[in-house]
């Protein structure tokens, strides 16, 4: 119980901000910088407190690969097993740290992420074609859930009075041990490039 009501505190952030000039919905898409993170797509939400800082989340689509899954199946099945991979819905939020130069404005993330996997599948090599094959949870000691930190850097590039366009680097480090098997230890990781565009939900009221 405690993971869902940490998933009910993170979808509270999405949420409870007011919708100002302030706020920032969007779209985004990306992939994996090597072997452990495959496809994601994201809605980002944005809430900014000021030209410098704001909180930012996302409801994710995101597969993580691991090879740690196939470890008890190639000692127990005469296939030659070549990857594990996790298909998770994941919500990170994060503290966003921002320069305002203008047209190119950089900027670094960091904050915590919970996902919780839809489906888990195995790949293997048979006659020289590689297929796939969805599994059960338990029949390879997984975990549903996971839980780690992210890290970022990137750039936006305002296109408009209220609209914007991103390109980011991720880094993913999970400290959830996503494997029930008390012989062993396997946590997620990996770095992914991300592109999208946001734009603000409400326009600006000028001051008086």
């Amino acid at each position: 119980m405690p993971m869902y009501r940490a998933l009910l505190f993170f979808l509270s952030f999405l949420f409870l901000p007011s919708l100002s000039a302030q706020s920032y919905l969007g779209l985004a898409a990306g992939a994996g910088l090597g072997e452990t993170t495959g496809l994601r797509a994201s809605i980002p939400f944005e809430y900014r407190f000021s030209p410098h800082l704001s909180v930012l989340s996302e409801f994710n689509l995101v597969q993580r690969r691991n090879r740690e899954l196939i470890r008890p199946l190639e000692d127990t099945e005469d296939r030659q097993y070549r990857q594990g991979m996790f298909n998770y819905l994941s919500v990170p939020v994060l503290a966003k740290f921002q320069l305002p130069f203008g047209k190119i404005n950089p900027y670094a993330s960091i904050g915590p992420e919970i996902a919780y996997a839809l489906n888990v599948f195995t790949y293997y090599i048979e006659d020289h074609q590689i297929f796939s094959k969805r599994r059960s949870f338990s029949s390879l000691s997984a975990r549903r859930w996971d839980f780690g930190l992210n890290f970022g850097l990137g750039f936006e590039h305002p296109t408009g009075d209220r609209h914007k366009i991103f390109l980011e680097y991720r880094f993913y480090l999970g400290v959830m041990d996503v494997i029930s098997a008390a012989e062993r230890e396997v946590y997620n990781e990996g770095s992914s490039l991300v592109m999208g565009f946001c734009f603000g939900l409400q326009e600006k009221k000028q001051e008086k």
